[in-house]
């Protein structure tokens, strides 16, 4: 088995520029800023102002981005994954914000 990190050169170089979606290290973050863990093991990654998902075979891709939604003034801050579902909690919100079936 081996340890494999999306988005770095085997934890040798780490990228982070643009948030591009791929597989392994074609991958990259803007700036990660919490990972959570779902139950079937697949990663919900917030990435700056984008919640992104990573598979187990390394393959991330972006499910949303606060600019697809009507809060692009907002930043995200953490986010709770609940079925398909994932709360937001938004820097300039005094409220959560709710992502209605964005997890596969």
């Amino acid at each position: 088995d081996s340890i494999y990190v999306a988005g770095c050169d085997r934890g040798r170089y780490c990228t982070f520029g643009p948030a591009i979606d791929g597989q392994g290290i074609g991958a990259t973050f803007q700036g990660i800023t919490r990972i959570r863990v779902l139950p079937d093991n697949r990663l919900l990654v917030l990435d700056k102002n984008a919640v992104r998902l990573v598979d187990d075979t390394g393959k991330v891709s972006t499910l949303f981005t606060l600019t697809d939604t009507s809060l692009p003034g907002s930043n995200l801050v953490d986010m709770i994954p609940s079925d398909r579902d994932v709360y937001l909690t938004l820097d300039d919100q005094p409220r959560l914000a709710l992502a209605k079936n964005v997890l596969p």
